[in-house]
């Protein structure tokens, strides 16, 4: 026996009667939408910080010497 009888507090929860259903499903499945449209912008936009710290990183983007340093095979100076 726990703190509750059964399991209605998850389907008859105080405020349950004030929103109609189809209002509540509704509000989930746009709150949904727009968790995954948000996580999708944040992998998208690490994606592009990625790829656009690479590009600069590439020795057509840096001076003589830092092509020189990459050609032999050197460590190159940290962007950030």
């Amino acid at each position: 026996m726990g703190l509750f009888i059964s399991e209605d507090l998850f389907y008859a929860v105080p405020y349950n009667s004030v929103v109609s259903d189809s209002t509540a499903w509704g509000l989930h499945h746009r709150i949904f939408t727009l968790m995954q449209i948000a996580l999708v912008l944040i992998v998208l936009a690490t994606v592009a910080v990625t790829a656009l710290i690479n590009v600069l990183q590439h020795p057509c983007w840096t001076s003589s010497t830092e092509r020189t340093r990459y050609e032999a095979g050197l460590p190159q100076q940290e962007l950030f």
